[in-house]
């Protein structure tokens, strides 16, 4: 399994993660859609588009005004389940397609809706 790592940083209780490429990135496995405003970002070696807005209809915009949180794209559990991941926040590290050992946890969808089992 490859590995990336990703520089992130704790903002409001929220993981922001730095693509590589100059966006930042909301980990929310909460959200089961990947959104935002730009083109596209990076993403496990590959570039990906998010959606416009989630399944409720609410923009980036949005999120970005009630969280008062500056970020490019929300990253939801369609591209967070892919892989498993670990969030260091005493490195301020992001870790796709490793665990460490503790604390792991399987994301699943049920209607929709993420769940950790």
């Amino acid at each position: 399994m490859t590995m990336e790592l990703l520089d992130m940083d704790m903002v409001r209780g929220h993981v922001i993660a730095d693509d590589g490429e100059g966006h930042r990135l909301l980990i929310d496995s909460g959200s089961p859609v990947t959104f935002g405003d730009i083109e596209r970002f990076a993403w496990d070696g590959r570039h990906v588009r998010p959606q416009p807005q989630n399944l409720w209809g609410v923009s980036i915009n949005d999120i970005r005004k009630m969280g008062e949180i500056e970020f490019d794209v929300l990253v939801g559990t369609d591209l967070l389940g892919q892989k498993p991941f670990t969030i260091d926040v005493g490195r301020g590290e992001f870790v796709l397609g490793s665990l460490n050992g503790s604390g792991q946890y399987k994301i699943t969808t049920y209607r929709g809706s993420p769940r950790i089992d």
